[in-house]
């Protein structure tokens, strides 16, 4: 029966392709983090080790409205790998899918 999906194969590698690249950028801004707080307590840079924690943080932002997101069901199958038919059926029968 074809419920609209795309190939479970196809959907588990779209998801863990973004689930890896979400990974890596919160281990990266980690990393900028420690040389953030290695400036102000190895070398007394306050100004520089702020900066640095600022632009993490915008970064950190963007990341958490992104998660945040509502899409059209147009931007959801794209995305999923739904069709927007089986979307918008699930919707109708209450049942949610989770983001990832």
């Amino acid at each position: 029966m074809n419920d609209g999906r795309a190939s479970p194969a196809r959907r588990d590698r779209r998801v863990a392709r973004w689930q890896g690249v979400i990974d890596s950028l919160e281990r990266t801004l980690a990393e900028i983090r420690s040389k953030a707080a290695e400036l102000r307590n190895s070398f007394g840079d306050e100004e520089r080790a702020r900066a640095i924690e600022w632009a993490v943080s915008l970064v950190e932002r963007a990341l958490q409205e992104h998660a945040e997101e509502r899409l059209t069901l147009a931007e959801a199958s794209a995305r999923s790998g739904y069709s927007q038919d089986y979307l918008a059926r699930l919707i109708r029968e209450g049942r949610a899918l989770a983001s990832g």
